[in-house]
């Protein structure tokens, strides 16, 4: 279990304590808000980051937790700037985290993108959305499905081995702005 404690620093900057012996154990990580392109890049693309954000988060190891208020996500940056770790959170500590990421501090143009990144993050999210169309198909959650493909196409698809067909098709797709508006819904369902 991932304990957590939001606190104001010195600086107005809030912090965040994550402890587990399972994973990893970071005390005192600056945490930001970012914009959806920006924190979406981060997540796409190689790249580094600007030497004033390093020098903002150079005392915590170059840790620092961004949030475009939709998700959240750990990173970690070398002496080089380049962005060498992204860290998840488990789901339960990302929405606790998202209620209060509007008081994060706001900044922008922190991240110089490089080339784009292999299929690693976008294998997981993938991987996420199969088992939750699955799952869904398994329980015979038709009305989930319906949702979901109601909120991705506007189409209403009433057959449940179609509605997973349809789905499937979807979630092997291409990951652009509304494929990952799904997977966020996924993510809040799965919390609930």
């Amino acid at each position: 279990m991932i304990g957590y404690a939001i606190k104001l620093s010195k600086y107005g900057e809030m912090f965040y304590n994550w402890h587990n012996e399972d994973i990893m154990v970071l005390d005192e990580v600056l945490m930001y808000r970012v914009s959806y392109q920006e924190f979406k890049d981060i997540i796409c693309y190689y790249g580094k980051i600007t030497s004033e954000f390093y020098n903002k988060i150079k005392d915590n190891g170059g840790y620092a937790l961004l949030s475009d208020t939709k998700s959240n996500v750990v990173i970690r940056a070398d002496e080089d700037l380049n962005v060498n770790y992204i860290g998840w959170l488990d789901i339960k500590s990302d929405l606790d985290i998202l209620e209060v990421c509007y008081n994060f501090k706001f900044i922008k143009d922190i991240f110089i993108k490089g080339k784009k990144k292999s299929e690693n993050e976008e294998y997981r999210i993938k991987d996420v959305m199969i088992k939750e169309v699955e799952s869904l198909f398994k329980s015979k959650n038709i009305e989930k499905m319906r949702y979901l493909i109601y909120e991705w196409e506007r189409k209403d698809i009433k057959n449940l081995n179609k509605a997973k067909d349809f789905l499937l098709k979807k979630v092997m797709g291409n990951i652009d702005d509304d494929y990952y508006k799904i997977y966020e819904l996924v993510k809040l369902s799965k919390s609930a």
